[in-house]
C-alpha cells in the first residue's frame, strides 16, 4: 500500500486544500474514506491529503431537493429517511447497494463520485437525477451536470486543483416517479448490472424518461434511444419492454471473472424491464 508515502496534509479550508493540491501535482492522492486508497500501490504517490476536516459532512434540504456534503458516508444516504422517500429511494437504495456495511461506513459522496468503477453503484443513481455536482479550485467555484460530468472519467472533469465539494439533487416539477435495481451474485457482491429510472408524468401519458445503466461499460450511461421510445406514449408492458430491448441493443460491454458478456447482455433486458415497472407503478 502506498510504499512511497511519506506525508499527510491534514487541510481545514477549501482555500488550504487547493494550495496543497496546487503545490503537490500528481504527487498527492486525497483521502476521504479512504477505500479506494486502501487498495494502491501507486510507487508514484508520495504524499496524503485527508479532507475529512472540511466539513461539507450533512445532507441539507435546498428547496425541494437535497444538498449533499462530498464527506457524507454512503451509509448515512441509505439510512435517511428523507432521501428513502426522494425519487422512490432511488439514491438510498444505490448507496445502500454498495459492498458491506464497514465499506459504506468509511466510504464518501464524493469520493464514490469522483473515483469511480464500472461497477459503483451511486453514480448510476446520480446520473438519472442529473446531479449537479460542485466543484471549487483557486479559479472559483462552478458546478456540472451528471450528463457532463460522466460523459468522461470524473477526475479528467476537474482541473488540478479542484475539489467536488457537494452533489445538489432536484426533485422534477409535476408528477414523477423513480427506481433503481442492481444484479449481483450475492448482497456484497460487485454489480453484474445496475439499473437507476426516472419518469415523469402519467402512466397514461410518459412526459419524459431518464435511463442510467451502469457496471456494463467504464462509466454509467443513458439508453437514449429506450427514453425516448417511452417519450409521450402509454407506459404499457409493451412499451416497457420496447424499451428495455432497445438498451439491451444499445449497450456495449464484455465478460469478466462475474460473468459473460452475453448474460450481462440478457440481464439489461430484464433489469431495464423490471426496474421500469417498479417506476411506472409508483405513477398516478
Amino acid at each position: 500500500m502506498l510504499p512511497n508515502a511519506k506525508t499527510c496534509f491534514y487541510p481545514r479550508s477549501p482555500a488550504e486544500a487547493f494550495r496543497i493540491l496546487k503545490e503537490s501535482g500528481p504527487r498527492l492522492l486525497i483521502l476521504a474514506g479512504g477505500t479506494t486508497a486502501a487498495l494502491s500501490n501507486d510507487p508514484k504517490i508520495e504524499a496524503l491529503m485527508d479532507i475529512t476536516r472540511l466539513g461539507h459532512d450533512t445532507i441539507e434540504p435546498i428547496g425541494t431537493g437535497f444538498r449533499l456534503g462530498c464527506n457524507v458516508r454512503l451509509q448515512d444516504l441509505a439510512e435517511s429517511a428523507a432521501l428513502q422517500e426522494f425519487c422512490g429511494g432511488m439514491v438510498a437504495q444505490a448507496a445502500g447497494a454498495v459492498g458491506s456495511r464497514p465499506i459504506r461506513n468509511a466510504a464518501t459522496v464524493g469520493g464514490n463520485a469522483v473515483q469511480v468503477f464500472r461497477w459503483s453503484d451511486p453514480p448510476v443513481a446520480w446520473l438519472a437525477l442529473n446531479a449537479r455536482f460542485e466543484i471549487e479550485g483557486p479559479a472559483g467555484a462552478r458546478s456540472l451536470g451528471a450528463d457532463e460530468f460522466y460523459a468522461r472519467h470524473p477526475r479528467q472533469a476537474l482541473d488540478a486543483a479542484e475539489l467536488v465539494l457537494g452533489v445538489r439533487l432536484e426533485r422534477p416539477e409535476g408528477p414523477h416517479a423513480g427506481a433503481f435495481s442492481k444484479l449481483a451474485r450475492t448482497a456484497f457482491d460487485l454489480a453484474i448490472v445496475d439499473v437507476a429510472v426516472l419518469l415523469l408524468g402519467s402512466r397514461e401519458s410518459c412526459q419524459g424518461a431518464r435511463i442510467a445503466i451502469g457496471a456494463t461499460r467504464t462509466l454509467p450511461w443513458r439508453a437514449a434511444r429506450a427514453e425516448e421510445r417511452l417519450r409521450g406514449q402509454p407506459l404499457t408492458a409493451e412499451a416497457l419492454a420496447d424499451a428495455a430491448r432497445l438498451a439491451r441493443e444499445d449497450t456495449q460491454t464484455a465478460g469478466d471473472a462475474r460473468t459473460s458478456a452475453e448474460y450481462r447482455l440478457q440481464m439489461v433486458e430484464v433489469m431495464v424491464r423490471r426496474t421500469l415497472q417498479q417506476a411506472a407503478d409508483r405513477l398516478r
